[in-house]
């Protein structure tokens, strides 16, 4: 699944006069871009990772359980955990299409060229703007902590069942 969250070319335009106009350097704006694309690419390879995990113990649920096995309710916690990625990963896809719809619409629009020169704090940003970032933090929290919880569940089930 791919969507495109890159701006269009006068969005992109109209963003850096936006930056340039504040005390942000240039220097600050590669970083942030660095480290958005770098949340991105460990974003998908958590969500790549977990859905492999999860599919592999479903396949080999009957090599996993028998009738020695003990603390099935560890192995359900860790399945759902794992299933919580897919689901916030293809959140967080449609969320940043519709940031970059939003700040396309956003920096092409005249009306709004105003609104764009006061912004110079997270509490000027539009009410939109905010939703969507606080809303992309809670989603990357369910997605990095369903991984961890998933994997340290898969490793006590294995730990309480290893002797059986």
């Amino acid at each position: 699944m791919t969507i495109s969250t890159k701006y269009c070319a006068e969005c992109e335009n109209r963003r850096r006069r936006l930056v340039e106009g504040h005390s942000m350097d240039e220097k600050a704006v590669q970083h942030l871009t660095t480290a958005t694309e770098n949340i991105s690419q460990a974003c998908e390879s958590v969500f790549q990772l977990s859905t492999g995990a999860l599919a592999l113990s479903i396949t080999f649920k009957g090599s996993l359980v028998n009738d020695t096995t003990v603390h099935l309710w560890i192995l359900a916690v860790a399945w759902i955990s794992l299933s919580i990625v897919p689901v916030s990963y293809v959140v967080l896809k449609l969320i940043n299409a519709d940031e970059s719809m939003f700040l396309c619409d956003f920096f092409q629009n005249p009306d709004n060229e105003n609104q764009q020169q006061k912004i110079s704090s997270f509490r000027e940003l539009p009410r939109k703007i905010k939703w969507l970032i606080m809303t992309k933090a809670i989603f990357h929290l369910f997605l990095f902590s369903g991984f961890i919880v998933g994997i340290l569940c898969f490793l006590a089930f294995a730990i309480k069942n290893i002797n059986s």
